[in-house]
């Protein structure tokens, strides 16, 4: 597949590093690492907010909106459990509460590979 040419970025176009130091050796970066791990641990995730720049974020929408035509796409009805509906509980209980799930699942041959 062609290289797209607006996909050619640096890596201070796509990471936040005023807030979050990944690039510099020293205190901020390892007290980050740190927070990040404990967060892991604690919580099973890490949340980092606004770690990727603005331009970043259109970046990948518009990537995603082009390939979205190419994507496998399916839609169910789920509820937080994955379970079917079951009358035994009342009406209000959260495995009654279903919603719409939809998935969009993209090949990695349809997005470029660019980073090694």
């Amino acid at each position: 597949m062609p290289k797209d040419p607006t996909l050619n970025f640096q890596a201070e176009e796509l990471i936040n590093f005023s807030q979050y130091p990944i690039n510099q050796n020293g205190i901020p970066r390892n007290e980050l690492i740190q927070k990040t791990k404990k967060n892991l641990c604690d919580n099973g995730c890490a949340i980092l907010k606004k770690f990727l720049t603005e331009g970043a974020i259109a970046s990948i929408a518009k990537e995603a909106e082009l390939a979205s035509e190419k994507a496998h796409k399916s839609s169910s009805k789920s509820n937080v459990y994955f379970t079917k509906d079951d009358p035994k509980f009342p009406i209000n209980d959260p495995r009654r509460r279903f919603f719409i799930d939809q998935i969009h699942l993209y090949l990695e041959i349809i997005l470029p590979v660019k980073a090694h």
